[in-house]
């Protein structure tokens, strides 16, 4: 069924596309959270980190046009899950700062043999941990603001229409 003002699968793809990308970065992100520990040595790859973006931006594209009737859906939905994300991601900064916290005091002779590379002081990220966080609940807050605008707006389209059709 086509609408008055013509089709709008096109616009609505390419508005989850668009809104794809950032939802891909918050999902990769997140990957990164759960997958990262200071203290291992075996970081992921270039390639592999590049495949966690490409899939997480295919993904939540393809998730935010499902069902979409229009472009103020697939916007509603990407800063939902942009609002969710970033609250998880403001929960995850503590784990991950208990995580990367050391066990003993930096500078210590006994840290590492004379053959292997030293151990990163990790208190500076430690003490990063509460603007990190605060940062990520603010990010939050401005992704339900914008989710707020967009409802708004979509009912005041839909009424619009409405008006439209019934004069």
């Amino acid at each position: 069924m086509t609408r008055p003002g013509g089709n709008p699968r096109p616009l609505v793809r390419l508005v989850a596309i668009l809104m794809g990308l950032p939802c891909g970065m918050l999902i990769f992100i997140l990957v990164d959270i759960l997958r990262a520990n200071p203290r291992w040595e075996d970081a992921p790859s270039t390639l592999t980190r590049l495949l966690v973006l490409a899939i997480g931006w295919c993904v939540s594209a393809w998730l935010l046009a499902l069902r979409a009737d229009g472009v103020p859906a697939v916007l509603q939905r990407g800063f939902l899950f942009g609002a969710a994300a970033w609250l998880v991601i403001g929960m995850l900064i503590p784990i991950l700062g208990r995580i990367a916290a050391p066990e003993s005091p930096s500078g210590s002779l006994a840290d590492h043999a004379s053959w292997e590379r030293p151990a990163p002081d990790l208190t500076q990220g430690v003490a990063a941990v509460a603007p990190m966080r605060s940062v990520a609940i603010a990010l939050a807050v401005l992704c339900l603001a914008a989710w707020s605008v967009t409802f708004v707006a979509s009912g005041m389209l839909r009424r619009r229409a409405d008006r439209r059709a019934n004069s």
